[in-house]
């Protein structure tokens, strides 16, 4: 194969390659689709516009990526989607969460029923926190892949962020089912059925 073109650091911080328009050249700490054997000028162009997030509200973000993928012609956004999903991938690989969810929200909104990226973005959010947010794809998650562990155990990770540790315990159990050797599951399992106990014991010391 022909070796890879060659790439020149910019003041700005941008790694430029050679024949790439600049508008395109990918941010260091945020990176963008990019122009390249998968993905030609347009498209790059198309998904970079769509992915700014700067001065807009989430539900604008989230209406110019659908329409981002409109634009998108059919025969380019399997690998427009593929491309943001490996984006994705190597955002959480850096713990770069909210880079994680705009990218896994970009698939999205070209394939809402991948049920892998939902409980990868479910994943991000918990890492910020957002448990409503990580419950809901978390949720969509398992209803979409009904024997899924991971689907499962994001969604009992969403339900202990949500403090529903009654639904939680029920979910934990349910992966350790699936797969008794997972650990991490029973961990949670075990802290979730800690968490009812103490709480219970609470709830009867209060009792008039």
């Amino acid at each position: 194969p022909p070796p890879p073109p060659p790439s020149h650091r910019r003041r700005d911080g941008r790694r430029r390659i050679a024949g790439m328009p600049v508008a395109l050249a990918p941010k260091v700490k945020h990176k963008k689709p990019t122009a390249g054997p998968l993905l030609d000028v347009e498209v790059a162009e198309i998904l970079n516009d769509a992915l700014d997030s700067r001065h807009k509200s989430s539900d604008t973000y989230a209406e110019d990526l659908v329409e981002a993928f409109k634009r998108i012609p059919k025969e380019n956004i399997e690998a427009a989607a593929a491309v943001c999903r490996d984006l994705g991938n190597e955002a959480v690989k850096s713990e770069r969460w909210d880079d994680a969810i705009e990218h896994y929200t970009s698939v999205l909104s070209a394939y809402p029923q991948d049920h892998e990226v939902l409980a990868n973005r479910a994943f991000a959010y918990l890492q910020l926190k957002r448990g409503p947010e990580a419950l809901q794809d978390a949720a969509l998650c398992v209803t979409l892949k009904k024997h899924f562990p991971k689907g499962y155990y994001r969604f009992g990770c969403a339900l202990e962020e949500c403090k529903m540790y009654k639904e939680s315990a029920s979910v934990f159990a349910k992966v350790v089912e699936m797969e008794p050797g997972n650990v991490e599951a029973a961990g949670r399992l075990l802290k979730a059925r800690n968490m009812l106990e103490m709480i219970s014991n609470v709830e009867r010391g209060n009792a008039p």
